[in-house]
């Protein structure tokens, strides 16, 4: 069973968590990105492939914390309904 120190241990990761989404979700880096890339000369082919890459790993990434959470969220409410069971 879990004590009051491994509750507040999952609340402060629970917070850390939202602080890193909160700033991945920051709309101000790429609406810079986005003027950015339409700059003339910008976009050789070296640089677009690293953007390229870096934008599609980091939705691969995105998606991926997504059906995580999801998941972790489902397990815990399936834990409080078998608690509300017994």
């Amino acid at each position: 069973m879990m004590d009051g120190s491994h509750v507040e241990q999952l609340e402060e990761q629970i917070g850390q968590l939202r602080s890193v989404l909160r700033e991945l979700n920051e709309d101000e880096p790429f609406d810079l990105l986005c003027r950015v890339i339409h700059n003339p000369g910008f976009t050789s082919i070296a640089e677009f492939q690293l953007i390229d890459g870096g934008l599609q790993s980091m939705t691969d990434l995105a998606t991926a914390l997504n059906d995580l959470k999801r998941a972790i969220f489902a397990g815990a409410s399936a834990v409080v309904r078998q608690d509300a069971r017994q």
